[in-house]
């Protein structure tokens, strides 16, 4: 018996360090990159969650797009059925600079375009237009040649163009910054 579990832990452990040679060898090979991307859990039911795609352009520079899902709502507060959705995208691009020999850090300006209605049973729909403009800073942490974990924060401003209840546009602009960190699996093919 002691021979197998010898044989085993021998077998394991070339497998590991072959894994990290070739995971060294082929590191740049990768032109895509899919993942989702959490921003936040929530145990109460809305959990935000998007989609990202990243693209190698050249070296250390990726085209990401996003896509924004999880806002779709539904409520029957004092007898009255709401209901919301809410959709975005983001096109930006990043660059990235090797902090270590599996980490990255990566950074670039991203467009966002959000929209999203809300109709309340007896009332008009009212809708939202929100385009803007942020900057991402996030680190990437590859666990191996086909997987990775980023962290990422987006400090961004916009502009929200919003109707309300059959009334005249209205316009507000916000800017900030925001500490909301999000973590995002990424596989890379």
């Amino acid at each position: 018996m002691k021979k197998h579990l010898l044989a085993i832990a021998f077998l394991a452990t070339a497998l590991v360090l072959h894994s990290t040679s070739l995971f060294a060898q082929s590191d740049d090979n990768h032109k895509y990159e899919v993942g989702l991307r959490f921003s936040g859990i929530d145990f109460n039911g809305f959990n935000s969650f998007s989609a990202i795609y990243k693209k190698k352009l050249d070296s250390g520079k990726y085209r990401r797009i996003g896509g924004t899902f999880g806002g779709l709502g539904f409520a029957n507060d004092f007898d009255r059925f709401s209901f919301s959705f809410n959709v975005g995208l983001s096109i930006g691009s990043e660059k990235r600079k090797q902090m270590g020999e599996r980490t990255s850090f990566y950074s670039g300006p991203v467009f966002s375009l959000n929209s999203g209605i809300s109709k309340t049973e007896g009332i008009d729909p009212n809708w939202n237009l929100q385009p803007g403009i942020g900057f991402v800073l996030g680190l990437q942490y590859d666990f191996n040649e086909y997987w990775a974990v980023n962290l990422e924060t987006i400090p961004s401003g916009a502009i929200a163009l919003r109707k309300f209840n059959g009334s005249d546009v209205a316009v507000n602009a916000s800017f900030g910054f925001s500490s909301n960190v999000a973590l995002s699996l990424v596989h890379k093919f």
